[in-house]
């Protein structure tokens, strides 16, 4: 029950801040600014419905109520965990696709649409790493070495390894 209660809440507040989100906006279209990746901004041509130069609170509220009855799968005015749960699962698809094509424009040097292993590992070749753990620069990493490099990003993330904010050394 408590767990139906939170996902409840979340998903409704999530649903809540879209009509914030639309009414504030953050610039290009399919930036990551203060809303995140989730929402495109719509142009005010899109909100402005009767296309009289003016918003009215219904205009502006039009995509929240939209989003809101998108989710409602079944049309009864509510939205069950199950419907919130499979809206939730929607956006963070969208999301991944949206970052995927992302990645794909910026990495892709041959405009083929695809990325090869070394469109992917043509920033990262893997070779400063391994210029970093070969402290003796005699071409091979040491178990020593190794666990070397490994506490020191241990220290940067607070001495748990895998969490915390460190993301490797400099």
């Amino acid at each position: 029950m408590k767990r139906t209660t939170i996902l409840t809440s979340l998903t409704v507040a999530a649903i809540a801040m879209g009509s914030v989100a639309v009414a504030h906006g953050n610039g290009d279209r399919g930036d990551r600014g203060a809303r995140g990746p989730m929402m495109d901004r719509p142009e005010f041509s899109e909100l402005d419905t009767n296309a009289d130069g003016q918003l009215s609170p219904e205009e502006l509220t039009a995509p929240r109520d939209a989003r809101f009855a998108e989710a409602d799968a079944n049309g009864d005015g509510l939205l069950s965990a199950e419907e919130m749960a499979a809206q939730v699962e929607a956006q963070r698809q969208d999301r991944a696709a949206r970052g995927v094509e992302r990645m794909i424009e910026r990495m892709d040097a041959n405009d083929d649409g695809q990325l090869s292993l070394e469109e992917m590992t043509a920033r990262r070749d893997g070779k400063g790493m391994f210029e970093r753990l070969d402290a003796d620069e005699d071409g091979v990493i040491s178990e020593e070495e190794f666990a070397k490099f490994e506490m020191r990003g241990d220290k940067m993330r607070g001495g748990k390894k895998g969490h915390g904010r460190g993301h490797g050394n400099k």
